[in-house]
């Protein structure tokens, strides 16, 4: 397979900046510089772009996933009270306060903006 190689070093003044190469395949290239195209930028740029958002999306898989297993250790913690017993019920008295409550701070709020 036919590689080529290209260079994304820029340089700004705000930010120090690595210089990397970085080879991709004749399609690939092909493919990215549709991109820069379409959103007319140059090619190094909408390289970034692609790497920095993949990188976010990876960042955002990790922090679910993180949520996910925090939400699954408070169902089972919540679980395993209702079986043994230990679980403490809440009164609708006290859910109707509660939910009051929320909306008396909603519509402050509301009305404070």
């Amino acid at each position: 397979m036919n590689y080529v190689e290209i260079d994304m070093g820029t340089r700004r003044v705000d930010s120090p900046v690595q210089p990397t190469s970085l080879r991709m395949s004749r399609g690939l290239l092909r493919r990215a510089n549709r991109f820069a195209r379409s959103r007319n930028l140059k090619l190094a740029t909408a390289l970034r772009i692609l790497v920095t958002e993949r990188l976010d999306e990876l960042d955002q898989d990790a922090q679910l996933t993180r949520a996910e297993k925090w939400q699954r250790a408070q169902a089972w913690g919540t679980a395993k009270s209702l079986v043994d017993g230990s679980a403490r019920e809440v009164s609708w008295d006290d859910l109707r306060a509660d939910y009051q409550a929320a909306v008396r701070s909603a519509r402050k709020a509301r009305a404070a903006s």
